[in-house]
């Protein structure tokens, strides 16, 4: 998408979260525990997260509010990636390829990483990452507020995907 800058707002996560014990709802457990009232004071109002995906994990459930959007299940994700200005991809233990951060990075979303999901995608060196609670809400709100560095994370994430995601790099992997 090419919604600039202005355009955007609020942070992205895309995942199901069907029960209490599984990668994606143990990182949105932590990440609106730990590193969403960082960004709550930090932005008051403009503090948004909206969640797509199936998510009936209960210990998830008893965190939505008015700033911490479940939306369920959709049929279009265009109109969220082009909407929210960064994605959080805030997991702390997984396995496989992380295609969510593909799909995200592909679409121009800046993205904040753990270190844990940028050394599986091989992004150590070209993602903005955070391995503790402070530093991904500081990761965060640099790509919120700070347009350079958003374009910078923005261009960073395409040449990576364009690289890693290529049809014949991946059959020749």
């Amino acid at each position: 998408s090419n919604e600039p800058f202005d355009s955007r707002t609020g942070f992205l996560f895309v995942g199901a979260a069907t029960a209490d014990d599984t990668p994606n709802a143990d990182s949105l457990v932590w990440f609106i525990g730990e590193v969403w009232p960082f960004l709550q004071q930090a932005l008051g109002e403009r503090a948004r997260l909206d969640i797509i995906g199936a998510c009936n994990a209960p210990s998830l459930l008893a965190l939505a509010s008015p700033q911490v959007c479940l939306r369920g299940k959709v049929t279009d994700l265009e109109p969220w990636f082009d909407a929210a200005r960064v994605f959080i991809v805030p997991t702390r233990y997984a396995a496989g390829i992380a295609h969510k951060a593909h799909e995200a990075a592909a679409r121009g979303l800046p993205m904040v990483l753990t270190p844990l999901i940028a050394h599986q995608l091989g992004w150590s060196g070209c993602a903005t990452t955070g391995d503790t609670a402070e530093a991904f809400a500081n990761a965060c709100l640099r790509l919120h507020e700070q347009r350079e560095a958003w374009s910078a994370a923005r261009e960073s994430a395409l040449s990576a995907v364009t690289r890693d995601c290529d049809p014949q790099r991946f059959r020749a992997v």
